[in-house]
């Protein structure tokens, strides 16, 4: 259900989940299995094959989400065999693609917020 939320500056803004559309058309797996898949492993390390994990400029600029895309190309060049971490600029540069963030003129803390220099 969406929520109406007023934010500190007057506008209004809807947060939350739209209800779930069902429609008879979309492929059901179920289907398409002859039988229940196989039981998950009961523990597996997918971060020990990964030596380092760099900040990817998230401790300065607050870029946690691609951060953690960065992180996640990181995990799995490194189990393909041919590891690959993104550097720090390619990581802002996706950020700022994203978001507008233009590391020249704006000021960002680690919190949600956008400060003006």
């Amino acid at each position: 259900m969406l929520v109406t939320y007023t934010l500190s500056d007057g506008r209004a803004v809807k947060l939350g989940k739209r209800p779930a559309k069902h429609d008879s058309r979309t492929l059901q797996l179920a289907k398409y299995t002859a039988k229940a898949p196989p039981a998950p492993p009961t523990h597996d390390d997918w971060e020990r094959k990964v030596h380092h994990w760099p900040m990817m400029k998230n401790d300065i600029v607050g870029d946690c989400t691609c951060a953690c895309a960065g992180h996640m190309i990181e995990q799995w060049t490194t189990y393909s065999r041919t590891p690959f971490t993104p550097t720090d600029q390619q990581v802002i540069a996706a950020y700022s693609a994203i978001t507008g963030y233009d590391p020249a003129t704006v000021i960002m803390t680690t919190e949600p917020r956008f400060l003006t220099s």
